[in-house]
């Protein structure tokens, strides 16, 4: 249709090979979609002759939606995960505040009658720091001892 009526600006619109697809980032993909929708809507008639419907259109316009918010969601994850590691020192007190403050005190209350529950119960809320495998910033020095003069 644009080589027809020397539209060469539809030309260079709708001229897309599979290797520019993959190199353009998603907002120029979507930017390049939304104007081969807009040009679609406006020449319906002239592209009736070529199959395409308002069907197509449509659905073209469907999935361009979807794509669009599909493409924050990577974004929109991290931000999530994120806020959720924020909070975590917040509810780690908490938790240890409840721990303490409640269950600890009622667990106190079997020392007589199971005191072999209790002494589990203790064990359990050590914390064992298994350590990180971090290495000191310095290693520490030696100092070699001088050996004798043999005889």
């Amino acid at each position: 249709m644009g080589a027809n009526n020397a539209d060469h600006q539809l030309l260079a619109l709708v001229e897309v090979t599979p290797s520019s697809l993959h190199s353009m980032g998603v907002e120029a993909l979507a930017t390049r979609a939304l104007s081969i929708h807009k040009e679609a809507t406006t020449r319906l008639t002239q592209l009736a002759p070529l199959n395409v419907t308002q069907a197509n259109v449509g659905e073209l316009k469907t999935k361009l939606d979807a794509f669009n918010e599909s493409k924050e969601a990577p974004r929109t994850a991290v931000a999530g995960r994120a806020a959720q590691t924020s909070a975590l020192p917040e509810l780690i007190r908490e938790v240890s505040g409840l721990l303490r403050n409640k269950l600890d005190r009622a667990v106190n209350l079997f020392r007589r009658s199971n005191s072999e529950f209790v002494a589990g119960y203790r064990t359990a809320r050590v914390i064992v720091d298994r350590g990180t495998g971090q290495k000191p910033a310095t290693p520490p020095t030696t100092t070699a001892v001088p050996k004798p003069p043999a005889p």
